[in-house]
């Protein structure tokens, strides 16, 4: 820890444990491996990607299927009225 938080060297930690620094340098890396993949692992469903075609798709959909109904009603009010004539 003292290494990474940049207090002492490698050097000094290897002096300071009496191994060699290529000790040090070898279990630095296996921590911030294990710390990385530590982070990388999430519980649960992986987040959804935005699909923002489909979004556009679906609101196009709903402002069509809105201006069909209005269609719709219009044609019954106006075949309504021609019916009363």
């Amino acid at each position: 820890m003292q290494v990474t938080a940049g207090e002492i060297s490698q050097a000094e930690a290897a002096r300071k444990w009496q191994v060699d620094v290529s000790t040090v340098i070898g279990i630095r890396r296996t921590v911030k491996d294990a710390a990385l993949a530590a982070l990388a692992r999430k519980p649960g469903r992986p987040g959804a990607q935005r699909d923002w075609q489909l979004e556009a798709a679906r609101a196009k959909i709903a402002q069509l299927t809105e201006a069909i109904k209005a269609r719709a009603i219009e044609l019954a009010v106006v075949r309504g009225k021609s019916g009363w004539g």
